[in-house]
């Protein structure tokens, strides 16, 4: 198959356009109440120390219910990941 010029510049073009779209707001949280909760998230690592097991019962259920819809795995890795101990060896405490 034989490419003119024309035809690879737009191909190129597309596939940057498609690669800088797909990737630019990854990262980026849009909507404000999962800011806000976030936020909340970010207060409760703090205030324990980023310790999971340092949470109470009450704070563990709201991550739970609010952040990762009703799981405790999940919960516990997003708690982590804020905390910035996720990527340990043993990042999730088990009972």
């Amino acid at each position: 198959m034989t490419w003119k010029l024309p035809g690879a510049v737009i191909m190129a073009a597309v596939a940057l356009t498609l690669f800088a779209g797909c990737h630019s707001s990854r990262d980026q949280i849009t909507d404000p109440q999962q800011e806000q909760k976030m936020v909340h998230v970010d207060a409760l690592v703090k205030s324990s120390g980023g310790k999971w097991s340092n949470l109470s019962q009450a704070d563990r259920d709201w991550i739970i219910q609010n952040v990762a819809h009703g799981q405790e795995m999940p919960a516990q890795m997003i708690f982590s990941s804020r905390a910035g101990i996720a990527g340990a060896r043993h990042p999730v405490e088990r009972k």
